[in-house]
């Protein structure tokens, strides 16, 4: 069994089975600003903020290559983020899209292949699926 990938609430471990080497953890591109202080040392941080985050997630595909090759090229083909959620990480997901050619090779014909989905995610963060009531009173107005 495979690790659980959803995308665009479709379930690619269907299709695909996710290998060694994928870690959604890798953070986003930290986009910072300095300013040196004239006559002192160092820097001053002006601005800072989180760029795009890519995850790169190895994958293998068994039995009816061609297939499921072309089902997950179908898949892949959005023009917006969608919704792209690991199953060891059951509490949160990224608005993201895939890029590049997946880097596929079929290594036995119609049996087994390989490749990479680079997943890019252009706010740079994990979105929390936990919701918390919070309960409020009113008082003096406020």
């Amino acid at each position: 069994m495979s690790l659980s990938v959803k995308f665009n609430d479709i379930e690619l471990n269907e299709i695909i089975d996710v290998e060694i080497g994928f870690n959604p953890f890798e953070g986003a591109d930290w986009e910072r600003e300095l300013r040196s202080i004239p006559n002192a040392t160092g820097s001053t941080l002006i601005s800072s903020k989180v760029g795009v985050k890519v995850i790169n997630m190895p994958f293998r595909v068994k039995d009816g290559v061609n297939v499921k090759y072309d089902d997950l090229q179908r898949i892949l083909n959005t023009k917006e983020v969608k919704r792209l959620a690991f199953g060891h990480m059951p509490n949160r997901y990224f608005m993201a899209v895939s890029s590049g050619t997946n880097d596929f090779k079929e290594r036995v014909a119609g049996f087994i292949g390989h490749g990479t989905i680079k997943w890019i995610v252009p706010d740079g963060v994990s979105h929390s699926t936990d919701t918390k009531i919070v309960t409020a009173s009113v008082a003096d107005g406020i």
